[in-house]
C-alpha cells in the first residue's frame, strides 16, 4: 500500500475563495448572469467558486456603469447582482477578464489534488438496466453532481467503468461539467489517487457505517445500479474491484428502512457528515424524502401494533416524533391506510370508546 500522508480537513471551494479574496482585500463582488440567483443567495461564495472553476471565469475590476444590489453576504464578502437600483461595485465575476485580479487557476491551485474526498460511482453494469432504470440513473447522477457542488466541485465525483457513450448520454443534464468520467476500473482510479481508506457503500454490507469512518475516509465507492427490478447482492462486485476497501451499510436506528437509496441522497448523507458536523442518523434524517419517512413510519406502526392487531395510543406517536420528522395527521393517515386502530385523534379526542 501507499505510505499514508496526512490529509487536512477537506478544503471547499468556498473556503478557498474566501481566503483568496481576503488576501486581495476584496470585500464585494458583483455576479452577472447566468449564475442562478437562488443558489447564489443560498450558497454564496460556493456558487461563485464552482462557476469560476467550471466556466473558467475570473474576478476582475468592474467597468464603469455596472450597478449592483446586494443579494447576500458570505464570509464577510458582499455579493451583489446587477440592478439599476443598486450602486457601483468595485469587482465582478466574468469569463472575459483580460487581466483578472483573481483567476480560476488561482482558485484551482488551492484545492485538494488529488480531489479527495472522492465519490466514485461505478457504471460498469450500466448495460444491465432497463430504459426506465437508465432514465432514473441519469437523473440521479445529475443530482449527485448538484449535491457535490454544494460542498466541493466536479472532480470529486468520478464515474468509473464508463463506456464512450456515457458523456454524451449525460450531456443534456450536466452540460460541460468537469466531473471525471473514465473507462478504468474504480480500483485503478483510487490507487492512482492514493485513496488508501475507501468505504464501499452497499445496503447488504455486514457492518453499519460509523461517523468516525466517514471522517477518516479518502473515498466512497457506490454501484451505479438502479433496482426497479430487484437484484439481490448485485453490488457485491464492488468489493473485488477495490480489495483494500471496507464494505459498510447506512442505517437509521438499526434498520435500513427509510434510509435513502438514491445515489444523490447517499452522497448527500456523507457530505453532511463531513461538512456539517452531523452524525450518521442526523444526516440520514435530513436527507430523507417524504416517501422515505412514510416507509419508515409504516414499519414502526406495524411493529408497534403487532401487525395491526393491537390499537396504538398517542404515546407511540409522541415517542416517534421525537426522532422521525412526522406530524400528527401524517401518522394518523399512515395508520389508517395500514388498518391499525387508534384510540385518539389529532384534536386530542379519546376515541377508544372505553
Amino acid at each position: 500500500m501507499h505510505v499514508k500522508r496526512p490529509l487536512p480537513r477537506p478544503t471547499s471551494p468556498r473556503e478557498a475563495l474566501a481566503r483568496l479574496l481576503s488576501e486581495k482585500g476584496i470585500s464585494e463582488v458583483c455576479v452577472p448572469r447566468p449564475v442562478n440567483r437562488r443558489r447564489l443567495r443560498e450558497q454564496g461564495l460556493q456558487e461563485i467558486a464552482v462557476y469560476m472553476l467550471v466556466e473558467e471565469a475570473g474576478i476582475c475590476r468592474a467597468m464603469g456603469g455596472l450597478y449592483c444590489k446586494t443579494l447576500t453576504t458570505d464570509m464577510g464578502v458582499e455579493i451583489g447582482v446587477p440592478s439599476r437600483e443598486g450602486r457601483s461595485f468595485s469587482y465582478q465575476v466574468s469569463k472575459r477578464c483580460t487581466t483578472p485580479v483573481l483567476s480560476w487557476q488561482n482558485l484551482y491551485e488551492m484545492l485538494p489534488n488529488p480531489p479527495l474526498p472522492a465519490f466514485v460511482v461505478d457504471l460498469s453494469r450500466r448495460s444491465m438496466h432497463t430504459e426506465e432504470e437508465l432514465r432514473s440513473l441519469k437523473v440521479q447522477l445529475a443530482l449527485s453532481l448538484s449535491v457535490v457542488r454544494r460542498y466541493l466541485w466536479d472532480p470529486h465525483l468520478i464515474l468509473s467503468g464508463a463506456d464512450e457513450g456515457v458523456r454524451p448520454w449525460l450531456s443534456d443534464m450536466v452540460g460541460d461539467a468537469k466531473m471525471i468520467i473514465s473507462g478504468e476500473k474504480p480500483g485503478k482510479i483510487l490507487w492512482n489517487m492514493r485513496a488508501d481508506k475507501v468505504i464501499i457503500l452497499r445496503p447488504d454490507a455486514e457492518k453499519p457505517l460509523r461517523r468516525e469512518e466517514v471522517l477518516e475516509a479518502d473515498a466512497f465507492l457506490l454501484g451505479g445500479i438502479v433496482d426497479k427490478i430487484p437484484r439481490p447482492g448485485v453490488s457485491r462486485f464492488l468489493d473485488a474491484s477495490v480489495p483494500w476497501g471496507v464494505a459498510r451499510r447506512i442505517e437509521l436506528r438499526g434498520s435500513l428502512v427509510g434510509v435513502p437509496d438514491r445515489l444523490n441522497r447517499i452522497i448527500e448523507i456523507i457530505l453532511r457528515v463531513i461538512f456539517e458536523d452531523a452524525g450518521i442518523e442526523e444526516a440520514v434524517l435530513a436527507s430523507m424524502t417524504r416517501r422515505d419517512v412514510r416507509r419508515r413510519l409504516h414499519v414502526e406502526i406495524m411493529r408497534a401494533s403487532r401487525g395491526g392487531r393491537v390499537p396504538l395510543d398517542r404515546d407511540h406517536y409522541e415517542s416517534l416524533r421525537r426522532w422521525l420528522p412526522i406530524d400528527c395527521r401524517e401518522y394518523v393517515e399512515v395508520a389508517e391506510k395500514a388498518g391499525v386502530r387508534l384510540g385518539w385523534d389529532c384534536e386530542g379526542q379519546d376515541n377508544s370508546g372505553g
